[in-house]
């Protein structure tokens, strides 16, 4: 994940589950999040060429921000890559050893917290795409609508035609 001089956040590489990676930006980056995890999400690791993940969020932004996947987000200086991945620990040393080794800083959110912020994304994303389903429906549905009317006034003008020529053979 990387942070541009913006602050615009984008996905460089990852792996996927097979679900899909792409919507809106926010919901892109969140629902590509889940599909990159594949499952609960451990470690922050953050990693670049200079200054990976950097400073901490301050604790102002922290108690303003809904959800520990916006801290971590926050928490990417512009400029800056990110590493996300989900680890089953031994011992925190190793990671915290190939971070020093790259200059790098971890942060570790508990995977159970993450899981159920996931969830909530997806439920959010199936809501939306759920409405988007329906409005487009009713938008098909008053189309059609529209043209069965038309059609409709078509075949009576066409009828009340040819009742006319009839008529008119008839008394001629």
């Amino acid at each position: 994940i990387e942070c541009d001089e913006q602050g615009q956040i984008s996905l460089r590489d990852g792996f996927s589950d097979g679900a899909a990676r792409s919507a809106p930006l926010a919901g892109t980056f969140l629902g590509s999040l889940v599909g990159i995890l594949g499952g609960p999400l451990g470690v922050l690791l953050g990693a670049t060429t200079g200054a990976l993940i950097g400073s901490v969020v301050s604790t102002d932004k922290v108690k303003g921000r809904a959800s520990l996947l916006e801290q971590m987000i926050e928490a990417i200086p512009n400029g800056a890559t990110a590493v996300i991945l989900h680890a089953d620990e031994l011992a925190e040393e190793v990671l915290d050893g190939l971070a020093r080794d790259l200059d790098a800083v971890v942060i570790r959110r508990p995977a159970a917290a993450i899981r159920v912020e996931v969830e909530q994304i997806k439920k959010a994303e199936e809501a939306a795409a759920k409405e988007a389903r329906r409005v487009l429906r009713d938008k098909k549905q008053d189309e059609w609508s529209e043209k069965f009317d038309n059609w409709k006034e078509e075949i009576q003008e066409g009828l009340e035609s040819l009742k006319q020529k009839i008529l008119r053979k008839k008394e001629g």
